[in-house]
């Protein structure tokens, strides 16, 4: 049996407290999609590049596991 596809909505709004939390710009936040993904915008990834990101964020900025 597969597992269910994440719901995007809430990985994006995942990345978007991420990105509060961390006060990153604008610009560092884009650095960071772009550097992770090859996006600059949350909204164009598919799930497992926002899950990426999410992973991303916690290495490096030891946000909490959901």
């Amino acid at each position: 049996m597969s597992k269910p596809a994440p719901d995007r909505r809430a990985m994006i709004a995942k990345i978007h407290l991420a990105k509060k939390q961390l006060a990153l710009t604008d610009d560092s936040y884009r650095d960071v999609l772009r550097r992770v993904t090859g996006f600059e915008s949350a909204a164009a990834m598919r799930p497992e590049q926002l899950d990426a990101v999410l992973k991303d964020r916690r290495r490096h900025a030891q946000l909490p596991h959901p």
